[in-house]
């Protein structure tokens, strides 16, 4: 992986991370405000955080998460939030807490926490 890409102004939210190589995006991962449209107590959210199916299996999911926990960092956050109703016990094994569950279309969501103060 060449590098990680960001985009926004680099002091606020929303914050998008792309993995790329030689030109190509590998994967992306988002930094939101809140989970949907509408303000919540719970901040900041990660959202879009997918590998390409061809780069899977490479460390590149891991690369962004760290970077996007060091984005979070430095932008003074101590928490990340995700929500999740295909992955969650991938993210209990990286450090994620589930703390609440919604129903989101007739199936059970969970939300998650990671802290990721110094």
């Amino acid at each position: 992986m060449e590098s990680i890409f960001q985009s926004g102004d680099g002091g606020s939210l929303p914050v998008i991370l792309a993995a790329h190589e030689a030109g190509e995006v590998l994967g992306t991962v988002a930094l939101r405000p809140y989970f949907g449209e509408e303000p919540m107590e719970h901040t900041p959210w990660v959202r879009q955080f997918f590998v390409f199916p061809r780069y899977r299996g490479h460390g590149i999911d891991r690369a962004l998460g760290r970077a996007i926990e060091a984005e979070a960092r430095r932008l003074g956050h101590a928490h990340l939030f995700a929500a999740t109703n295909r992955i969650e016990r991938l993210l209990v094994r990286r450090g994620w807490e589930p703390f609440h569950v919604v129903d989101h279309e007739g199936r059970p969501m969970a939300w998650l926490r990671k802290p990721i103060s110094r």
